[in-house]
């Protein structure tokens, strides 16, 4: 074909289909390139829910520690008991820790491959780390082994607050008889205060000096690691604690004290014990693992 002037004439573009092989190459790439879009939008968000969950844990063990601050103050000698108002302050935000916020998950894995890695692993353990400490009081976090019980022992001149945060855990409790009973020279009477199955759902409690279940035990249940979070104060070692504490085992309330009413029902001696005290167990096996998680000092 001759254009003007004999020039050749342009030949029409035409489109070339693009061949299968090509189609599918093309569809390929596509569908890459979308699924990297997701991935990536998955990832941003992931990463902006761990942080939101990081300064979250930080808040809630922030606003104990603040609110312990203000209870029980630098300089103080934690010699008086804290008002109903305190108590109640603290037991709220106790019920707002979870297990994640002292870097726990819910099978309590970390805490086993910390117990791995310093070759303790299958050694049935109460592993513990303190999460916060000054003088005035202690903030810390408690794993039991499956089954493991913490045995029979006492805070003296201590008020404590706990809180399950995983598992479950049998507390058994009591509070000395007043004025004291000794059995045999070394049997003290003693009072059953708590006698049940707590679990996260169960809420905060307390234990005061003289009151609300001194002495007591915690057995973890058999279907799991059970955690737990205890406020101390004074702290175990400082300068404001200096009687440590003690061991004790107990037995059912059988023989009867002169001093103890025949007429006694059956249903108030299943509340009475008598508790011995005793050395360290051989079967005590604590671990102390170095604090990571937040709110720590």
């Amino acid at each position: 074909m001759v254009g003007k002037n004999g020039a050749p004439a342009p030949v029409p573009m035409q489109l070339i289909p693009l061949g299968r092989r090509a189609r599918e190459a093309a569809d390929r790439e596509k569908a890459e390139a979308a699924a990297k879009e997701r991935a990536e939008r998955g990832t941003k968000r992931k990463r902006e829910a761990l942080a939101q969950k990081k300064t979250q844990t930080r808040s809630n063990l922030r606003r104990l520690v603040d609110a312990l601050r203000v209870v029980f103050p630098e300089g103080s000698k934690c010699d008086t008991l804290p008002s109903a108002h305190s108590v109640s302050l603290i037991c709220r935000l106790l019920e707002e820790i979870r297990p994640e916020d002292v870097g726990l998950r819910p099978d309590g894995a970390r805490y086993f491959q910390e117990l791995d890695e310093r070759g303790a692993r299958g050694t049935p353990a109460i592993t513990t780390k303190n999460l916060y400490e000054c003088d005035t009081f202690t903030v810390a976090a408690f794993l039991l082994s499956p089954g493991k019980v913490m045995p029979l022992h006492d805070h003296p001149r201590m008020t404590v607050f706990s809180k399950i945060l995983m598992g479950s855990a049998h507390v058994t409790s009591y509070d000395w008889v007043q004025p004291s009973l000794c059995l045999d020279r070394r049997w003290l009477l003693a009072q059953k205060v708590l006698d049940k199955e707590f679990t996260p759902e169960s809420g905060a409690w307390a234990l005061y000096p003289d009151t609300g279940g001194n002495v007591h035990r915690l057995a973890a249940g058999a279907d799991g690691p059970c955690a737990f979070i205890d406020v101390l104060s004074p702290p175990y070692g400082s300068p404001l604690q200096q009687i440590g504490g003690s061991f004790y085992e107990d037995m059912p309330f059988k023989k009867i004290h002169p001093a103890v009413p025949n007429q006694i029902s059956e249903e108030q001696k299943g509340k009475l014990a008598w508790l011995q005290q005793i050395g360290v167990p051989k079967d005590l096996n604590l671990i102390t693992l170095q604090n990571r998680g937040p709110g720590s000092q």
